[in-house]
Protein backbone atom coordinates (compact mmCIF):
# COMPACT_ATOMS: atom_id res chain seq x y z
CA UNK A 1 0.00 0.00 0.00
CA UNK A 2 1.31 3.62 0.12
CA UNK A 3 4.68 4.55 1.47
CA UNK A 4 6.65 7.62 1.90
CA UNK A 5 9.59 7.99 2.50
CA UNK A 6 11.88 11.04 4.21
CA UNK A 7 15.09 11.61 5.53
CA UNK A 8 15.19 14.38 8.76
CA UNK A 9 17.96 15.67 10.68
CA UNK A 10 18.01 16.04 14.33
CA UNK A 11 17.82 19.24 15.26
CA UNK A 12 18.85 20.19 19.26
CA UNK A 13 15.12 21.59 19.94
CA UNK A 14 14.00 18.25 19.13
CA UNK A 15 16.54 16.64 22.15
CA UNK A 16 16.83 16.44 25.95
CA UNK A 17 20.44 18.64 27.27
CA UNK A 18 22.52 15.07 27.03
CA UNK A 19 21.37 15.45 23.24
CA UNK A 20 19.05 12.76 22.74
CA UNK A 21 15.85 12.99 20.81
CA UNK A 22 12.83 13.28 23.05
CA UNK A 23 10.45 10.39 23.17
CA UNK A 24 7.37 12.23 22.41
CA UNK A 25 9.20 13.92 18.75
CA UNK A 26 8.34 10.04 17.03
CA UNK A 27 4.84 10.94 17.82
CA UNK A 28 5.21 14.03 16.15
CA UNK A 29 7.37 12.47 12.92
CA UNK A 30 4.90 9.93 12.87
CA UNK A 31 1.57 12.73 12.66
CA UNK A 32 3.60 14.11 9.83
CA UNK A 33 4.03 10.82 7.90
CA UNK A 34 0.75 10.32 8.28
CA UNK A 35 -0.34 13.69 6.69
CA UNK A 36 2.01 13.67 3.97
CA UNK A 37 0.35 9.85 3.22
CA UNK A 38 -3.27 11.33 3.59
CA UNK A 39 -2.60 14.54 1.35
CA UNK A 40 -0.66 12.10 -1.65
CA UNK A 41 -3.98 10.18 -1.46
CA UNK A 42 -5.97 13.35 -2.20
CA UNK A 43 -6.79 14.09 1.91
CA UNK A 44 -5.37 17.43 3.09
CA UNK A 45 -7.35 19.80 5.23
CA UNK A 46 -8.74 21.62 2.43
CA UNK A 47 -11.24 18.05 2.31
CA UNK A 48 -12.00 17.51 5.60
CA UNK A 49 -13.36 21.25 6.09
CA UNK A 50 -15.70 21.45 3.00
CA UNK A 51 -19.33 20.83 3.31
CA UNK A 52 -19.62 16.90 3.90
CA UNK A 53 -18.96 17.38 7.41
CA UNK A 54 -15.64 15.30 6.86
CA UNK A 55 -13.56 15.71 10.30
CA UNK A 56 -10.24 14.16 8.77
CA UNK A 57 -8.46 10.76 10.47
CA UNK A 58 -8.52 11.28 13.84
CA UNK A 59 -6.21 9.07 15.98
CA UNK A 60 -7.61 6.41 18.16
CA UNK A 61 -4.44 4.63 18.99
CA UNK A 62 -0.68 5.25 18.66
CA UNK A 63 2.08 3.28 19.91
CA UNK A 64 5.63 2.91 19.55
CA UNK A 65 8.68 0.50 20.05
CA UNK A 66 12.11 2.90 21.13
CA UNK A 67 15.78 0.95 20.93
CA UNK A 68 18.71 3.48 20.23
CA UNK A 69 17.96 6.88 20.90
CA UNK A 70 19.41 9.31 17.77
CA UNK A 71 21.14 12.31 19.19
CA UNK A 72 21.50 15.66 17.68
CA UNK A 73 23.14 15.83 14.66
CA UNK A 74 22.30 12.14 13.31
CA UNK A 75 20.23 12.00 10.14
CA UNK A 76 17.21 9.61 10.08
CA UNK A 77 15.41 7.65 7.66
CA UNK A 78 11.64 7.24 7.90
CA UNK A 79 9.64 5.22 6.03
CA UNK A 80 5.54 5.38 6.66
CA UNK A 81 3.34 3.00 4.97
CA UNK A 82 -0.23 2.23 5.36
CA UNK A 83 -0.73 -1.47 6.66
CA UNK A 84 -4.23 -1.42 6.86
CA UNK A 85 -7.32 -0.42 5.23
CA UNK A 86 -10.84 -0.87 7.19
CA UNK A 87 -14.29 0.68 6.43
CA UNK A 88 -13.53 3.50 8.34
CA UNK A 89 -10.03 3.04 9.66
CA UNK A 90 -6.48 3.21 8.64
CA UNK A 91 -3.45 1.24 10.18
CA UNK A 92 -0.10 3.47 9.56
CA UNK A 93 3.27 2.19 10.60
CA UNK A 94 6.43 4.03 10.68
CA UNK A 95 9.86 2.49 10.84
CA UNK A 96 13.02 4.98 11.96
CA UNK A 97 16.38 4.06 10.74
CA UNK A 98 19.68 5.25 11.77
CA UNK A 99 22.76 3.86 9.87
CA UNK A 100 20.52 1.51 7.96
CA UNK A 101 19.14 -0.17 11.22
CA UNK A 102 15.97 0.40 12.76
CA UNK A 103 16.18 1.82 16.21
CA UNK A 104 12.17 3.03 16.64
CA UNK A 105 8.78 1.30 15.11
CA UNK A 106 5.39 3.11 15.57
CA UNK A 107 1.97 2.77 14.40
CA UNK A 108 -1.10 4.73 14.56
CA UNK A 109 -5.10 3.60 14.01
CA UNK A 110 -6.99 6.90 12.51
CA UNK A 111 -10.97 6.43 11.72
CA UNK A 112 -12.28 8.31 9.30
CA UNK A 113 -14.93 10.67 11.07
CA UNK A 114 -17.84 12.93 10.16
CA UNK A 115 -19.65 15.64 11.97
CA UNK A 116 -23.48 14.88 12.53
CA UNK A 117 -25.43 17.78 11.51
CA UNK A 118 -27.65 17.29 14.56
CA UNK A 119 -24.79 17.06 16.48
CA UNK A 120 -22.08 19.63 15.54
CA UNK A 121 -19.80 18.68 18.50
CA UNK A 122 -19.83 14.91 17.59
CA UNK A 123 -17.75 12.90 15.95
CA UNK A 124 -18.81 9.76 14.24
CA UNK A 125 -17.05 7.19 12.29
CA UNK A 126 -17.57 7.29 8.74
CA UNK A 127 -16.78 4.68 5.68
CA UNK A 128 -13.39 5.91 4.03
CA UNK A 129 -14.30 8.40 0.90
CA UNK A 130 -14.01 5.62 -2.22
CA UNK A 131 -11.06 7.55 -4.00
CA UNK A 132 -9.06 8.16 -0.92
CA UNK A 133 -9.52 4.67 -0.64
CA UNK A 134 -7.94 3.87 -3.98
CA UNK A 135 -5.28 5.78 -3.57
CA UNK A 136 -4.28 4.94 -0.26
CA UNK A 137 -4.24 1.64 -1.53
CA UNK A 138 -1.88 1.59 -4.65
CA UNK A 139 1.66 0.04 -4.18
CA UNK A 140 3.89 3.29 -4.66
CA UNK A 141 7.01 4.80 -2.41
CA UNK A 142 6.94 8.67 -1.80
CA UNK A 143 10.04 9.80 -1.91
Amino acid sequence: MLTAKRTLDVEWGQCDPMGRVFSNQFFIWMDQGAHRLLNAAGFGPEQFTGTDNSTGFSVVAVGAEFGTLPRYGDRLEVTSRVTKLGNSSIRLEHDFELHGKSVTQGYEIRVHGVTPKDDPKSMKAAPIPDGVRTQLARRIILT
